[in-house]
């Protein structure tokens, strides 16, 4: 996908697609760092939420995931619920 992206809309497209990957796994990276040992709960979710663009770099690698919309809808849904759920649970404990 890379050099489809590359070819398709050029730098500024490839750079707003490592963007879509990169900025939620760095999120879910903190999020992860931050609750490691005290808040169960999140981490996982952290966790779960890092396999999500880490999922769809590889699959990228082999396929165009995100020039259909059913998995761009399903990223985007995956990745808000599960922002939304670490957030959540940020606010209960207050860390």
């Amino acid at each position: 996908e890379f050099r489809r992206v590359l070819f398709r809309s050029g730098l500024p497209g490839l750079l707003a697609w490592i963007g879509i990957l990169l900025a939620p796994f760095l999120f879910f990276a903190r999020e992860a760092r931050q609750a490691a040992g005290h808040d169960h709960a999140r981490y996982v979710l952290a966790l779960a939420g890092m396999l999500i663009p880490l999922s769809y770099f590889g699959f990228s690698l082999t396929d165009t995931m995100f020039w259909s919309v059913k998995p761009s809808m399903f990223y985007a849904l995956m990745v808000f619920i599960l922002m939304g759920l670490c957030l959540n649970q940020k606010d209960k404990f207050g860390n």
